[in-house]
């Protein structure tokens, strides 16, 4: 269906698109075409040719992460479900948000030659916090709470830990005997 706002909950404005000519494959190709469209952006944004050794160079080090996050970041566009009329999108990014995800299940359904809405969106990671550490609405009690967030915080820690040696491996004192000594403060 179509609604007015991309919204499920919005007003309906058609509810008879035709989707039975729409297949598993056909979404791939679109959704690998809009991935694509999304690292050559990517590439733009970092200041070198897509081709290049450069764009090369930078690929090798990792995901490519802008300096300044002007707009959403795609790395990965996958269908892991699908069965008409419902399918369901994963997608790896940083610096979503909610518009961006309904305008792209919307742009997704315009590629198709049909309709899409978004039904719902589950965020099952966010940096190093998955699921697992998560809590269930039957677990909103104060000795559950005090136990994740204590959990939490070790994942927080390591966190810090993990970005911040590197760091201090540059800032290094030499000491009068010619020993390299690190000081942390925590």
């Amino acid at each position: 269906m179509v609604t007015d706002n991309m919204y499920s909950s919005g007003k309906v404005l058609y509810d008879s698109v035709k989707y039975h000519f729409v297949r598993s494959d056909h979404m791939d190709k679109v959704l690998s075409s809009f991935q694509s469209n999304y690292q050559k952006r990517m590439f733009q944004q970092a200041g070198v040719q897509v081709g290049s050794q450069a764009a090369y160079e930078l690929a090798v080090q990792g995901p490519i992460r802008p300096a300044e996050l002007s707009e959403p970041v795609v790395y990965g566009l996958k269908c892991v479900h699908f069965k008409p009329p419902d399918f369901t999108i994963e997608v790896h990014c940083i610096g979503e948000y909610e518009e961006f995800l309904i305008r792209l299940i919307h742009d997704l359904g315009q590629k198709l030659r049909s309709a899409a809405i978004c039904t719902g969106v589950q965020c099952i990671r966010y940096a190093q916090f998955t699921l697992e550490q998560s809590l269930l609405r039957k677990h909103w009690r104060l000795e559950h709470v005090i136990e994740n967030i204590v959990h939490n915080e070790k994942i927080v820690d390591e966190m810090t830990r993990i970005q911040i040696l590197p760091q201090l491996q540059d800032i290094r004192g030499t000491s009068s005997d010619g020993t390299n000594s690190i000081l942390i403060n925590r």
